[in-house]
């Protein structure tokens, strides 16, 4: 689980009063466009063959900025909706249980 500092949920709020709601919902969205279109670059690869360790390791590097600004995003997302921990982690039980027994088939 992701954890925010005092200081960051500042921030975050900050960004959402300073830039407004709408920029951000459309930020969260073009963040999330952005980890899907680099995680889709190499899908289907064997990265660290097909690139080499090098190129793989600055991948690497780029998916976790990615998912980092999607993260931020997201979490501002939450706070918008007023999404709470609990009732998020409900959801995603139901979806690794649902997962699961589609595994089990």
């Amino acid at each position: 689980m992701i954890t925010y500092s005092e200081a960051q949920e500042k921030t975050i709020n900050r960004a959402l009063h300073v830039y407004g709601r709408n920029r951000q919902i459309l930020k969260c969205i073009e963040e999330l466009s952005e980890l899907a279109q680099i995680i889709s670059k190499y899908l289907g690869k064997d990265m660290k063959q097909a690139i080499g360790v090098s190129e793989y390791m600055k991948f690497r590097e780029l998916i976790i900025g990615e998912m980092a600004d999607v993260e931020n995003t997201t979490h501002q997302v939450k706070k918008m909706l007023d999404i709470d921990d609990r009732e998020l982690q409900r959801a995603i039980d139901a979806k690794l249980e649902r997962l699961q027994k589609r595994l089990d088939k």
